[in-house]
């Protein structure tokens, strides 16, 4: 088998080890990543991992080497302080507020002079009952919060302050899982039922979703100066998500008229940033929410639907999946192309996507 490469149920997967004294930072010994089934593709795709790899290991190791300086205390906040400031060089910045919030309720429920040995299996099973469990949540939240715990202590272990993470083998107390729901995408009946009954600027974004698939925050974020021929989406939740989306020709007078009416340089104005991301799109998705469910739709249905519903109709429409992965942000799913195409012009891009329409009046 090729160097850093296995396979596994018709799967190539890069591994590499972690060196010995990064593993603590970065919470395992092993990077293992699934690659392609083809050994070529897998070959190729290999170069690219093990070289992000190797600068993550120096720009990690130099930033772990301050904080490895400090000395550590055995009180909760202080380890938690800790661990939060390494788990900041590793992960999203979403998944470490998250963590943050999290283990701030275990901190002020605890108390603030709780040391970590103090925390047996009881206390954590009684935290689970008392306060994760009864919360109306979904299961996989809870999961969450519960992964988000169980991660600190087993860092804890690691790092030599504890023998055992009191959070193991806990998720049998978080109750039944909920059955998931499947989202799906608008029909033409249920879009003139929603879109005739929603309000000024709840109308507007989603109309802007349903002709151009972008998600709710790419639309709140976009300032005038991001829209000229198409929608310039310059940050997103990956690499693929920047792009260029054209402007549909149902969108033309609509975004015109905003432009020249925003008042504080976005495309959507009045928006208040808001929630534990401070997102624009906050509180006009919570309002989103609250009309479709008055209006009947269930929880199979959602504003992101309407980028479902953009998908389905590119696809029946005959537009080629990796035109709709260029349009949508998505990672293109041939590797040939993820690696080498820089995607369509955007002249080919504006006639693919004129090619769908929507019966909605």
């Amino acid at each position: 088998m090729a160097k850093y490469l296995t396979y596994h149920r018709h799967q190539y997967y890069f591994n590499l080890s972690v060196p010995s004294d990064l593993v603590t930072a970065l919470g395992k010994s092993k990077i293992s990543e699934p690659l392609a089934p083809v050994l070529d593709e897998a070959e190729i795709l290999k170069h690219d991992r093990l070289l992000f790899w190797k600068r993550q290991f120096k720009e990690i190791r130099d930033n772990y080497g301050q904080l490895n300086s400090k000395v550590l205390t055995s009180d909760i906040p202080s380890l938690i302080t800790t661990y939060l400031s390494e788990e900041k060089l590793r992960i999203s910045n979403q998944h470490l507020l998250d963590k943050q919030r999290y283990l701030k309720q275990l901190q002020d429920t605890l108390g603030h002079n709780t040391f970590i040995s103090d925390v047996t299996r009881r206390t954590a099973s009684d935290y689970l009952r008392d306060i994760i469990t009864p919360n109306h949540q979904s299961y996989r939240t809870k999961e969450k919060h519960l992964f988000a715990l169980s991660s600190f202590f087993r860092w804890c272990v690691r790092s030599g302050f504890l023998d055992h993470n009191p959070f193991s083998d806990m998720a049998f107390l978080l109750g039944n899982k909920s059955v998931t729901v499947i989202k799906k995408p608008y029909s033409q009946q249920q879009l003139k039922l929603l879109l005739s009954s929603l309000p000024g600027p709840l109308y507007d974004l989603s109309i802007i979703a349903l002709f151009s698939g972008l998600r709710i925050e790419e639309i709140c974020r976009l300032k005038i100066q991001d829209v000229n021929e198409g929608f310039e989406i310059k940050q997103g939740k990956n690499q693929n998500s920047i792009r260029v989306v054209p402007i549909h020709s149902a969108l033309t007078d609509l975004v015109n008229r905003l432009k020249a009416t925003s008042p504080d340089g976005y495309l959507i104005s009045n928006l208040t940033p808001a929630g534990r991301s401070n997102k624009r799109s906050h509180n006009i998705s919570k309002q989103f929410g609250r009309y479709k469910t008055k209006l009947g739709f269930t929880k199979e249905h959602d504003f992101h639907s309407l980028r479902r519903t953009f998908a389905t109709a590119l696809e029946n429409a005959g537009v080629p999946e990796s035109t709709i992965s260029q349009l949508m942000g998505h990672k293109k799913q041939s590797i040939s192309l993820h690696l080498y195409s820089g995607g369509l012009e955007f002249t080919r891009l504006q006639t693919e996507i004129e090619r769908i329409k929507f019966d909605y009046q």
